[in-house]
């Protein structure tokens, strides 16, 4: 009898083997079995699809954002920025030049201005000229006179230069019809021809004066900075040297300076 059990229980087994290897092969039944496992999560997809990217889309919620590119956030700027920048700073330095420095270059005469000025404009590079008129001591002159009329001052010139003095009429200026007796570089030697004119025209008035030579000296002013670009004093210096100018750029503060715009 006990053995006819064992035999019962062993056929129960193997039946029961088999009928769960069938379900197993049955994609309706596997189906049924997953999703009772899991039927809020568990998506049943062929196994070709398997290796297929799944898409999110009306999936709920967005997909992630792709991530950005912060390698050019630090302290740089995209090409288009840059450039805008620069064009602002190029508007900055044509309408507010005037806060800035500029590179300064005095002391030339009007020819020496005048070549430095052609140069500039040959670059493109904006620039401000300042004359100034300057008076300076040329030494002293001794004059008789002046007299009332030319023919007087001719008159004397011809007494003076019979007495082995040199003499010319002046014809123009403060000492116009007045008679030059002699130019030189120190009082000492005027005085002493002074005293040589009173002894051979004693009745002549006999003076020293000191003359001034007026000239023209130019300041040219160039800004520190143009179109975005620093403008270096070795570049303006070896401009000058070119045009026999020996004195060097000094940079010095443009405040109030208006820049005419380069070739006008």
């Amino acid at each position: 009898m006990l053995k006819h059990i064992i035999y019962a229980l062993l056929a129960a087994n193997l039946g029961l083997a088999l009928w769960l290897g069938r379900a197993g092969a049955d994609p309706q039944v596997k189906g049924s079995v997953r999703m009772l496992l899991n039927a809020d999560r568990i998506r049943l997809v062929k196994r070709e699809e398997i290796a297929r990217p799944v898409s999110t889309e009306g999936v709920a919620g967005s997909a992630a954002e792709p991530e950005r590119d912060e390698s050019n956030t630090h302290g740089q700027m995209e090409p288009s920025d840059e450039k805008a920048a620069v064009d602002r700073a190029s508007t900055r330095e044509t309408t507010q030049g005037n806060s800035g420095q500029c590179w300064v270059l005095e002391g030339m005469n009007d020819r020496q201005s005048a070549s430095m000025e052609v140069a500039l404009t040959r670059l493109d590079l904006p620039y401000r000229v300042f004359r100034n008129l300057v008076s300076e001591p040329a030494g002293y002159v001794v004059i008789a006179g002046p007299l009332a009329s030319e023919a007087e001052a001719t008159a004397l010139r011809a007494r003076a230069r019979a007495q082995r003095l040199d003499a010319f009429v002046l014809t123009r200026g403060q000492w116009k019809n007045g008679v030059s007796l002699g130019v030189f570089s120190s009082r000492k030697n005027a005085l002493r021809r002074q005293q040589e004119a009173r002894s051979k025209l004693p009745d002549v008035d006999v003076t020293v004066e000191q003359r001034f030579r007026e000239r023209t000296e130019n300041r040219l002013l160039v800004p520190a900075w143009h179109g975005g670009k620093q403008i270096l004093s070795t570049q303006l210096n070896e401009i000058a040297h070119k045009n026999q100018i020996k004195t060097d750029w000094a940079k010095k503060s443009c405040k109030d300076v208006e820049f005419s715009p380069p070739n006008q």
